[in-house]
């Protein structure tokens, strides 16, 4: 196992929050935008898996364009499916789609839910404040969007199962890009990129409804038909309840930030986690 200052220099200084998928309130997250470094809590609550606002995770890398497993046999997938847009699969009530990435509208809901997950609260003119962080956010991912190749970025929404196409409600966020970072693929050997998990966010009233453990299946889908083998994510050492949500859907550490760096700096220790897929999990036939 590489330490995670060199087997990921993974986050780019705007990149990352954590946020529990179990605990009601969010943990500590770090600054999403450099204009919001230093933050300590979330005021706009939703749940959230580590994001990355940049196509780039650091120097060396570059954007390429467990018992929870068996849920995805007993899913309902479409046969429509193998496209970088569109329905993936039903399953736990909730129905998994890649958004069109011409969809603005549904664009602008992914970005919002990912928004209020990620924004600390301003002590004065945080209407105003909150305003800016959004369209940030929608900058951000509108940017990623005219930059990818196909099969290379997708924006994965979990949405009520009952609910009219139309209605269009969505409860829970993830983003999914390939990555090629030659730090995480010392870990990783005998492929050349892999998926890279980021951005989830759940909106609140959605919580501990297996939204998360969908969207992660999602992704599983995603990076089984376009062809990658490996996962990767990122989390916080110390919190427990997304670390037990990544070891339940099959993810395990391949690097960890080395002892000294929460000891000397003060900052809370990261890990990486990767998971293998396997397309048996993906059951392409249709089933009630």
């Amino acid at each position: 196992m590489l330490p995670l200052n060199i087997a990921c220099n993974i986050l780019p200084p705007h990149c990352c929050a954590v946020y529990s998928a179990a605990n009601k309130s969010a943990t500590t997250p770090l600054p999403l935008f450099p204009t919001y470094g230093g933050a300590t809590h979330v005021g706009r609550t939703a749940i959230a898996i580590p994001r990355c606002s940049s196509p780039q995770l650091g120097s060396d890398s570059h954007f390429v364009g467990g018992s929870d497993q068996g849920l995805l046999r007993d899913a309902r997938f479409s046969e429509d499916s193998r496209s970088d847009e569109g329905f993936l699969f039903s399953t736990l009530g909730w129905n998994a789609v890649r958004v069109n990435h011409d969809d603005l509208d549904m664009l602008k809901k992914f970005s919002h839910v990912q928004a209020d997950a990620f924004y600390v609260p301003f002590p004065f003119f945080d209407d105003f404040f909150f305003s800016i962080f959004k369209a940030e956010v929608l900058s951000s991912l509108l940017y990623k969007i005219r930059h990818a190749t196909p099969k290379r970025y997708a924006c994965i929404v979990a949405m009520p199962g009952c609910q009219q196409s139309e209605d269009k409600e969505i409860v829970g966020v993830v983003d999914a890009a390939a990555m090629a970072d030659r730090h995480v693929l010392k870990a990783l050997p005998g492929i050349d990129e892999y998926l890279y998990i980021s951005g989830m966010a759940v909106v609140p009233k959605y919580r501990r409804q297996k939204v998360a453990t969908v969207l992660l299946q999602a992704c599983d889908a995603t990076a089984i038909e376009w062809g990658f083998e490996y996962l990767v994510l990122q989390a916080y050492e110390d919190d427990k309840a997304a670390r037990l949500l990544y070891a339940k859907a099959g993810y395990v550490v391949i690097a960890i930030d080395p002892l000294w760096f929460s000891r000397l700096l003060g900052r809370r220790r990261k890990v990486i986690l990767a998971k293998k897929v396997s397309a048996s999990v993906y059951n392409k036939t249709p089933s009630m």
